[in-house]
């Protein structure tokens, strides 16, 4: 008996199996089975020869996957770096070949971009090339980007496959950079990233770089995309999140409150020293008059750290002391099994790992510099001593496995809805009724991170302007009554 797609699964492969079509985005949420409805759309259009990308943890979903939806004959192929690649000349059924993302640049593109070529040829303009965590293009100057979009024009079915969404309207770049490979006609109409980006939006340049004032013309950007765009929601209800509420520390708080209103903190030897007018010379000054930037030194210094004009890290015991404090309150009272927690910079996973060494639980660590993330994922699946997973954000919400989780616990998150969805619902499958913590410290700017993740996506936007139209008002000339 063959396996049963959910129905949120077969609408979604009715869609990509309509006729006349050979190319669509398929934005799925995590752990909906998007690579499922993926394969059997490939028994659909039955193509001589596929390549899949994607990021290099993913090659082994993709095997196992295979083995499991496909009903047609087929042969599987690994192209990763120092692989020997097969002939086309001998290939029979339907060939999948596998390549990271990785080998499009450098050495490894020199010896994979010929090889490309020879396969395109073979499949005689009715291959497939399907691009999963398609997201890793987005960005139209990106060195993967430069190669992989030319080659749309020698595979004849073209996939995107993410679950990261480029429907936030500020999201113009990404767009552009992922339906230049999707539907090359994209450039008869915006031959460049920039004039797709000056025609959806209103920009202007801070330090150099373009950043954008305002969407415009969204209904008929959405127009646009939308008819090649295919959505698929994941099976149950939304994985729930607590909020844990802990006290800061005074002296935190009065740091983080200058920060607010005037961007300029000062420490000495990790305390904070009040000098908002910087007459002391003895201080080290964290300054952020970005107003972007100046709640992102907010963030960071809850977490224990901050960084001085200089650019050096500054360490901020106080802080981490009484967001571990409320880490440990909810690992001991709170969580059973085992435990994802996800701190969002490296400096905050080597607090926490810091002190998860003192306090003697086993724990395992993936970031972005892990090399073999696979078998840090299947030891802690395996090993009951490694009770704590300690997780880069970005990093789990890119196809990693962490269903065998209980607890998810965010040590911070920044202001990116779409990673902390991800990374939230990979848990969602656990059999153990999974819940998700994150630690809030009051009257702080956690708030401001929860009500942008949780309540209103467009709230993080809504405290900026608050912080531009303050400093306005602080910066204007006031003017002086004359009396008669």
């Amino acid at each position: 008996m063959s396996l049963q797609l959910r129905e949120s699964q077969r609408v979604a492969l009715e869609r990509l199996c309509e006729p006349g079509r050979h190319y669509a985005a398929l934005w799925a949420e995590p752990r909906s089975g998007k690579t499922a409805v993926s394969l059997r759309w490939l028994q659909h259009i039955d193509p001589p020869i596929v390549v899949v990308v994607g990021p290099k943890v993913a090659e082994a979903t993709w095997r196992a996957e295979a083995s499991k939806w496909l009903e047609v004959p087929y042969r599987f192929y690994p192209l990763t770096t120092g692989n020997h690649y097969p002939d086309p000349q001998r290939f029979k059924g339907m060939t999948i070949l596998f390549v990271n993302y990785e080998q499009f640049t450098g050495p490894a593109w020199k010896r994979l971009s010929p090889y490309l070529k020879k396969l395109a040829q073979a499949a005689r303009g009715q291959g497939a090339m399907l691009l999963d965590e398609s997201h890793e293009i987005k960005t139209p100057s990106s060195a993967r980007g430069r190669s992989i979009r030319p080659l749309a024009a020698h595979w004849h079915y073209r996939l995107l496959i993410t679950g990261t969404p480029v429907s936030n309207p500020s999201q113009i770049d990404a767009v552009y950079g992922q339906w230049t490979f999707l539907n090359p006609a994209i450039r008869n109409r915006w031959p460049g990233a920039r004039d797709f980006r000056e025609y959806f939006g209103e920009w202007t340049n801070h330090k150099g770089f373009p950043e954008l004032v305002k969407p415009i013309r969204q209904f008929e950007l959405n127009e646009y995309i939308q008819g090649d765009v295919i959505t698929m929601v994941g099976p149950g209800e939304a994985t729930p999140v607590r909020k844990v509420r802990y006290p800061v520390p005074k002296d935190v708080l009065s740091a983080h409150d200058d920060l607010l209103k005037h961007g300029i903190a000062s420490y000495k030897d990790g305390v904070y020293v009040h000098d908002p007018k910087q007459k002391r010379t003895d201080t080290r000054v964290v300054a952020a008059l970005n107003p972007l930037t100046r709640l992102l030194r907010m963030r960071t210094l809850l977490a224990g750290w901050l960084k001085d004009d200089d650019g050096e890290e500054l360490l901020v015991p106080a802080a981490s002391r009484a967001r571990l404090a409320a880490l440990g309150h909810v690992i001991r009272k709170r969580c059973k099994g085992k435990i994802v927690v996800a701190a969002t910079h490296t400096t905050e996973i080597e607090l926490v790992s810091a002190w998860l060494e003192r306090k003697g639980y086993g724990y395992l660590t993936i970031t972005g510099a892990t090399k073999n993330k696979n078998h840090v994922i299947e030891q802690f699946q395996r090993d009951p001593e490694a009770r704590v997973l300690l997780v880069q954000p970005r990093t789990v919400a890119m196809a990693v496995d962490i269903s065998v989780a209980n607890d998810l616990i965010w040590y911070t998150s920044d202001f990116n809805y779409i990673t902390f969805k991800q990374a939230s619902d990979r848990i969602k499958l656990s059999p153990a009724s999974p819940t998700v913590w994150f630690l809030s410290g009051r009257a702080s700017v956690d708030d401001d991170v929860w009500a942008t993740l949780m309540e209103d996506h467009d709230h993080l936007g809504k405290v900026v302007d608050r912080i531009k139209r303050r400093h306005q008002r602080r910066s204007s000339p006031t003017k002086t009554r004359v009396r008669k």
